[in-house]
């Protein structure tokens, strides 16, 4: 993808328990693979195109009740990184809070197990 190092470092350690991204550089990433995916409205006010995230997660393995759930946990984190008025920094931050919730949920990936 021709990123920098210190991206692809924050891709690599995403599911580390203890990890925390801090690169602006990594949201606007974020942001752009997402909007690749058409998984954000992308705008002055990016947010997560709630049905075509039902979907990907879905063809992804999820059950609807997982999908669901995982949704609930995305507009959580949203909801707790709005007042960050740097879009690529409220992913950021919405990103970090995401993977603490799915941690304490016990369905992060193990670390170990990622290729």
């Amino acid at each position: 993808m021709g990123l920098p190092d210190t991206i692809y470092n924050d891709f690599y350690n995403f599911w580390s328990e203890d990890y925390v991204i801090t690169n602006n550089a990594t949201g606007c990433a974020f942001i752009c693979i997402a909007a690749r995916l058409n998984l954000i409205v992308n705008g002055p006010n990016s947010h997560i195109n709630l049905n075509t995230f039902f979907q990907y997660s879905r063809k992804r393995g999820a059950d609807d009740q997982t999908a669901k759930r995982l949704l609930q946990l995305l507009r959580y984190c949203e909801g707790q990184s709005r007042d960050e008025t740097d879009t690529c920094m409220r992913v950021v931050h919405c990103a970090n809070c995401f993977r603490r919730e799915i941690h304490a949920l016990n369905w992060a990936p193990k670390v170990e197990e990622i290729p």
